[in-house]
């Protein structure tokens, strides 16, 4: 629960952060200049998405190494030959 309060913290500060850079009037003209008036409009989406797939990111590996450690104490031995047959996120290729 803390944790789940604890990232959408962080992801409104970061978003909070990257709005006021991205508003600033200094960079809006350097970024008019260089790509044009299109790019203000993108620019914005493009970093909100990234603060938000990394804070995500970041969440979901927490709450899985959460998990492991309660299966860890429930299942014990037997869960940790699981684990060490199943990888984490990414499924091993096999033929």
């Amino acid at each position: 629960m803390i944790s789940s309060a604890f990232a959408m913290g962080a992801y409104f500060v970061l978003f909070a952060v990257v709005h006021s850079l991205l508003a600033d009037p200094r960079f809006k003209r350097r970024a008019r200049g260089a790509l044009g008036i299109a790019f203000d409009r993108w620019q914005r989406l493009a970093y909100n998405l990234l603060a938000f797939n990394i804070l995500a990111t970041v969440y979901f590996y927490l709450g899985a190494r959460h998990e492991e450690r309660s299966l860890q104490e429930e299942f014990g031995e037997e869960y940790e030959d699981y684990k060490k047959r199943v990888p984490m996120f990414l499924p091993r290729l096999r033929c």
